[in-house]
């Protein structure tokens, strides 16, 4: 069962009826948790994921091109130590 507001049938008065335990803390319907199904939940987690994983690309595509300049000294310099001898 899911968080939400009953009356009460003698005063009219709404009351919240908690389905999480979070807002049997809290006692604001905010706070609710219950809200959010199954999907969504894994939906965020999967997100998440993929914005950590697209940052780890980013930082090794970084490093690559890092790598690649360093080779392309290192080769250079082999070719003049090897025009020199």
């Amino acid at each position: 069962m899911k968080c939400h507001y009953a009356s009460d049938p003698k005063t009219g008065k709404k009351f919240l009826i908690p389905g999480c335990m979070t807002v049997v803390h809290s006692d604001d319907i905010k706070d609710c948790t219950c809200m959010m199904d199954i999907t969504d939940f894994e939906k965020e987690e999967y997100n998440q994921k993929i914005k950590e994983l697209r940052d780890e690309i980013k930082h090794l595509q970084e490093e690559n091109r890092i790598y690649r300049k360093l080779w392309q000294k290192v080769k250079k310099q082999l070719r003049l130590k090897k025009t020199l001898m």
